[in-house]
């Protein structure tokens, strides 16, 4: 198992080759969603790195009182790597041919993953944690996560959603450049799942609908095999995605939207899907598309 000591710029990531990182933070939720990410390091025959991280501000969610004690460190450590075995565990029994890789370090975790997630094709974090270390997998954290990672981040939201193997891929489009990132992602991904994708053109302006529209028929030329539905809804972006989704496999939007305004009301539709979407969301990075790319069919 590798151990982070220092994330200061010192140490380069601990894993050099492209791999699919997961945050486990010991609860059922975060196996569930390395469960899931599994599945995905398989499809793109990579490893899966399992990562929890821990620090001082983790005493509240282990009940003990610090006081910076050795017996303290000893005790957050060794939960902390129960909770890795326990999710390596999970994920052997259930993909015994995948290489799967451990890594514990002393660091905030939302820190942590965004250092490891240099060289990830895709970062994955539950929506919640139950457990020690919750903060992990926890709102706030997972959009630290969402908003500071290298790599396109999945949360895995829902307890059927995260075990689904079959569904659309849904995708969220506004004719900017990052939305065409996102429709790139979610066209490769429905491609290896062999699904249908629903591109969902929300608060519909008529000005981008042919802008949209060519980004998709541009696409279908390079992915003949996958099958596009184009919906047009008056609704705003979270209500319409949220109720699109509801049957999805996965739902993929940009990490910002059109322009400065465009860009923080996009990432309130993030927020929004990440808290109350029925499916995983993976919120892709644009200058992360190649990357994936490569590894994604």
């Amino acid at each position: 198992m590798f151990q982070v000591r220092s994330l200061d710029g010192v140490l380069p990531p601990p894993v050099r080759d492209p791999h699919v990182l997961v945050g486990v933070d010991g609860s059922e939720r975060s196996v569930r969603a390395a469960l899931w990410a599994a599945r995905e390091a398989q499809a793109r025959r990579l490893p899966l790195v399992l990562a929890t991280g821990a620090d001082d501000d983790a005493a509240p969610a282990t009940g003990l009182n610090p006081g910076f004690s050795e017996a303290f460190f000893e005790d957050l450590h060794q939960r902390s790597v129960t909770g890795l075995d326990e999710a390596a565990a999970a994920v052997s029994a259930a993909f015994p041919k995948l290489r799967v890789e451990r890594v514990f370090g002393w660091s905030r975790p939302s820190r942590l993953l965004c250092f490891l997630s240099r060289t990830a094709v895709m970062t994955v974090v539950g929506s919640t944690g139950a457990r020690l270390l919750s903060r992990v997998l926890v709102g706030s954290t997972a959009m630290e996560v969402v908003g500071h990672a290298h790599s396109p981040v999945a949360v895995v939201r829902g307890e059927a959603g995260s075990g689904r193997t079959r569904g659309p891929v849904v995708v969220g489009v506004d004719g900017s450049e990052l939305s065409a990132g996102a429709l790139r992602t979610a066209f490769e991904l429905a491609g290896r799942y062999r699904a249908e994708l629903v591109a969902v053109h929300a608060g519909a302006d008529p000005s981008h609908e042919a802008v949209v529209a060519r980004s998709i028929d541009v696409l279908r030329e390079e992915f003949p095999e996958v099958t596009v539905t184009t919906v047009l809804s008056t609704n705003g972006p979270s209500e319409a995605l949220v109720h699109q989704c509801s049957d999805a496999r996965v739902v993929v939007v940009g990490s910002r939207g059109r322009g400065e305004i465009a860009g923080g009301f996009l990432g309130s539709v993030s927020r929004h899907l990440i808290y109350h979407a029925p499916c995983p969301v993976l919120v892709n990075r644009p200058d992360h598309s190649e990357t994936i790319a490569a590894h994604a069919r």
